[in-house]
């Protein structure tokens, strides 16, 4: 018996379930937040959501410490990694202040650079741009962070605009004082979808 073949294959089902599922994807590559405890069923169908790439627009409305962005992170590290090789992800993350959309942008980050089963897997995937707020892999793709909604309208990048925007705890005193901010929030929010819209190139 070929042990050798018998591993590459077994790693290639391993990861061919990973390039899938949500939660297999966790697991095998962020078990620190995956496998501490059993998953929730609520997991799965969030998961399931976030997997369906029939949803144009999706919104996940839960309590804090019950997942949302640990599962959003985890998304964006599965679409780079496993990213077809004739076409790139042009993603923004929004958060309410610079500090929250650095800090979720460090922990995809670290994990693109520190991960030992990501790099087993996909070798090194840190590309020439490589900010506290801007980074693009070696097969394109690219995700960028910032802290106000209004800074993403128009943004264009790789020749295409944004295949998905992510807000997460992008509300604030400041943007929902009055009534007329809230309106303008909520405005912005109807054109912001997650998962990915259809590629706009242009």
């Amino acid at each position: 018996m070929n042990l050798n073949e018998q591993n590459v294959n077994e790693a290639e089902k391993i990861l061919q379930l990973a390039s899938r599922d949500l939660i297999a994807f966790g697991k095998l590559f962020l078990p620190d937040d995956f496998l501490r405890s059993e998953t929730p069923p609520f997991h799965y169908e969030v998961a399931d959501a976030i997997d369906n790439k029939e949803c144009k627009q999706l919104a996940v409305i839960l309590p804090r410490g019950h997942g949302k962005t640990v599962l959003t992170k985890a998304s964006i590290l599965k679409d780079f990694l496993f990213c077809p090789t004739d076409d790139v992800h042009f993603y923004a993350w929004v958060s309410a202040t610079q500090k929250l959309s650095v800090g979720n942008m460090d922990y995809i980050k670290y994990h693109l650079e520190f991960n030992d089963k990501i790099k087993y897997y996909f070798g090194n995937t840190k590309g020439t741009k490589w900010t506290e707020e801007d980074i693009e892999l070696k097969n394109g793709c690219k995700l960028i962070s910032k802290s106000n909604v209004a800074g993403i309208r128009g943004g264009a990048k790789l020749h295409k605009r944004y295949d998905l925007i992510c807000l997460d705890d992008f509300e604030h005193e400041a943007n929902t004082i009055t009534q007329d901010a809230r309106a303008k929030n909520a405005n912005l929010v109807t054109a912001v979808v997650y998962p990915a819209l259809e590629p706009h190139t242009g």
